[in-house]
């Protein structure tokens, strides 16, 4: 009788525990909203009876969701605010609130899923395969390996717009995506499912392979390696602000010593040196010194001593410029070179926030070098506005000093001055002509370069850019 009744349980048992299994099967797949064309990914979880959504709309915002199974009959399932009860008008099709959803497509996930505990190997393998659209802020993800087998860089894209790198790596069983930590994943051809610190889901799903991996090391290929990160621009994102900076390596000093410009919104923002000593295999940028540096593919990546990186990835569209010392123009800041130093100083120049111009006496050795800073203003309502201090809404004079708020004061003054505005008419012939000295800057010029018996120099330009536009060259005295 015993031995009836425990066979009895067993039966209810596995039937219940197969009701489950099917029950929770019934749902994981694609299933595509009939009127607007919503996609949702359901996906198995970590525990029985549960998992995670990612949902993705038309204009390709992405939400991340979570199902639970209540009982053998009724699913739940959440989607950002949104919670109700799955109905199931047939196997491919149910009801969720007022949406009708149809399967698209069925899942596989159990077949080729790979768990991160249990091979660190394959699961970067998958990890890198593809470009994924994640749950985290509707952006989508390339990841590569740069030094290691279980860490690199990470490129962010958001509506086909870069916005800046990375690092992952991978640790005791943990990932770890820049600042967030996922201590359980799963990865499969089609989805990548995590959960953080705090139990959250994370979901990615793949949208296509990432090229092969090619890689070029500093160490191991020099020439090739300075090729590449000489040539065009380099970006970077900013994490807080919607811009990147881009960055110009150019060889100034040496074929491997040179300077880093970096720019904002189309502006010089900053610079330093950068140097390689093949001595020690040690690339210094300023002060900052990196032991080890490769380009994978379109990445840039540095590491420090302490194993950190730094990455850079390649400024899309460029004309494939390798930057050697021959586009560099060197010129002796001696009183033999007065006249080209003033055609090179001629003109208005920026750097970070200020603009400067240098003014020559006649004798081309003395002159004024001036600095200034423009920021608009305008009085809206009650409040006086300018990006040069805060608002304010009152001004105060006492004596030769007048006062806007408690934010900034200033004080009349007859001190001789070198500058005055410009009227509108005269920013922009000043603006036209700015632009007439900057192409006749850069424009390459072939030069004859004559020394005088007193010791002097007299260049004289030819009609030409190149030397390649020389067939023969001799010089006739009449």
């Amino acid at each position: 009788m015993l031995r009836s009744i425990s066979l009895f349980f067993l039966f209810i048992s596995i039937t219940f525990y197969s009701l489950s299994i099917s029950a929770d099967d019934r749902i994981y797949g694609v299933w595509i909203e009939d009127t607007s064309g919503q996609r949702i990914d359901i996906l198995d979880g970590f525990k029985p009876g549960q998992g995670a959504v990612l949902s993705v709309n038309k204009k390709g915002k992405v939400k991340i969701g979570k199902w639970e199974r209540r009982s053998l009959e009724v699913v739940r399932l959440k989607i950002g605010s949104s919670e109700e009860s799955i109905k199931f008008k047939s196997n491919n099709s149910f009801y969720w609130g007022k949406k009708s959803f149809t399967r698209q497509a069925r899942s596989d996930e159990q077949i080729t899923t790979l768990n991160l505990k249990e091979g660190t190997n394959a699961f970067v393998e998958k990890l890198t395969k593809f470009q994924w659209l994640t749950s985290i802020k509707s952006r989508v993800a390339v990841f590569k390996t740069t030094f290691s087998g279980d860490s690199g860089a990470v490129e962010l894209y958001k509506s086909n717009k870069f916005l800046g790198l990375d690092a992952w790596g991978i640790s005791s069983g943990v990932l770890k995506i820049g600042d967030i930590v996922i201590v359980e994943a799963r990865i499969s051809d089609q989805n990548f499912i995590g959960l953080n610190g705090s139990g959250e889901f994370i979901v990615f799903r793949s949208l296509k392979k990432s090229p092969p991996r090619l890689a070029t090391n500093v160490k191991l290929d020099r020439v090739k390696f300075f090729n590449s990160l000489l040539t065009d621009e380099w970006v970077t994102g900013s994490y807080w602000k919607e811009y990147l900076y881009t960055h110009k390596f150019r060889p100034i000093y040496g074929d491997l010593k040179g300077v880093t410009l970096t720019f904002r919104g189309g502006k010089h923002y900053d610079d330093g040196t950068w140097e390689y000593i093949p001595a020690t295999g040690i690339l210094k940028f300023g002060y900052t010194e990196y032991v080890d540096a490769l380009i994978v593919n379109n990445t840039l990546a540095l590491k420090k001593k302490d194993g950190s990186q730094k990455f850079y990835n390649r400024a899309p569209d460029g004309k494939g410029k390798r930057f050697t010392l021959a586009d560099v123009t060197k010129i002796p800041l001696n009183e033999n070179e007065l006249d080209k130093i003033n055609k090179t100083l001629t003109g208005q120049f920026q750097n970070d926030d200020y603009l400067y111009q240098f003014e020559y006496n006649k004798n081309l050795r003395t002159g004024f070098l001036h600095k200034w800073r423009s920021r608009s203003f305008e009085i809206t309502g009650d409040k006086f506005k300018t990006g040069a201090f805060y608002n304010s809404e009152t001004l105060y004079l006492i004596e030769d000093f007048i006062i806007f708020d408690d934010n900034e004061v200033f004080k009349r003054d007859t001190s001789a001055s070198r500058l005055r505005p410009k009227t509108e008419e005269e920013v922009i012939v000043s603006q036209k002509e700015a632009e007439k000295n900057l192409l006749n800057a850069m424009k390459k010029t072939v030069l004859v370069r004559i020394s005088k018996a007193d010791g002097s120099t007299v260049d004289v330009p030819l009609p030409i850019s190149s030397f390649s536009d020389i067939l023969s060259l001799q010089i006739v005295r009449e």
